[in-house]
């Protein structure tokens, strides 16, 4: 081939081999011997990123008088509530009255965060419309400084006997 004396020949450019590019990291799923990395299950969602804030976890459940329910409930949720909402009513789902029973022994429980409430249950008129009464009530009298974003988690107790339930 001829070339032109005036222009300098061009100097051959060597490409380095292009590596591959590895897979972003996906963040490992929580199990129960690996918590949640929040942070991390935070950036698979589109755009996602942790809150400035972190969301508060409100138990609200009705309470009898099943004190080792109660017991084994605190233990395992210690870590996660924010605040523990037992509604407690002087009068059964039946109608009956009862007494207040965790009343009488709220401070064997002062190292966990309880908010006791006091449902009246009178304005109910059957055991259905009382037992969803009782854990409506409970939930909202104990969410006095929840915010919007807050999470709520509501016993449901459902019966088959009694026709499906709340």
């Amino acid at each position: 081939s001829l070339t032109n004396p005036a222009t300098p020949p061009q100097p051959t450019t060597i490409k380095p081999p292009q590596q591959e590019q590895a897979p972003p990291v996906q963040p490992k799923l929580p199990t129960m011997d690996r918590p949640a990395d929040i942070a991390a299950l935070c950036t698979m969602l589109p755009g996602g990123k942790p809150r400035a804030t972190p969301v508060k976890l409100y138990d609200a459940f009705p309470f009898s008088d099943e004190f080792d329910v109660l017991r084994i409930r605190l233990e395992e949720l210690k870590t996660e509530v924010y605040t523990h909402i037992l509604g407690e009513s002087t009068m059964t789902h039946s109608g009956h009255p009862k007494p207040l029973r965790f009343k009488a022994v709220q401070s064997n429980y002062s190292a966990y965060r309880i908010r006791r409430v006091e449902p009246y249950l009178d304005q109910f008129p059957d055991y259905r419309a009382r037992e969803r009464g009782q854990r409506q009530l409970a939930a909202s009298a104990g969410l006095t400084d929840a915010d919007p974003s807050d999470v709520v988690l509501c016993y449901v107790w459902r019966s088959q006997r009694c026709g499906g339930g709340v």
